[in-house]
């Protein structure tokens, strides 16, 4: 699995094999797991974020308009 990006402790990546999903990335920081779909962007699922500190918190990844318009703090 490559790992496409890193930013303060979280790991995107993505499996080269998952031909029955739409686009989407993984996203690990400790022992904890967010799949979030490219488009639209929505969070698939997560497992052991919590709902205000998960990958997809604005402070992480910043939403606009359901295009992902950057990756990183504000």
């Amino acid at each position: 699995m490559p790992a496409i990006f890193r930013l303060d402790g979280y790991r995107f990546y993505f499996y080269s094999h998952e031909p029955d999903e739409p686009p989407h990335v993984h996203i690990d920081k400790g022992g904890a797991s967010i799949k979030v779909w490219l488009d639209p962007v929505a969070m698939a699922g997560n497992t052991g974020f919590l709902a205000d500190a998960s990958p997809a918190d604005p402070a992480v990844c910043e939403v606009d308009g359901g295009d992902m318009a950057s990756i990183g703090p504000r």
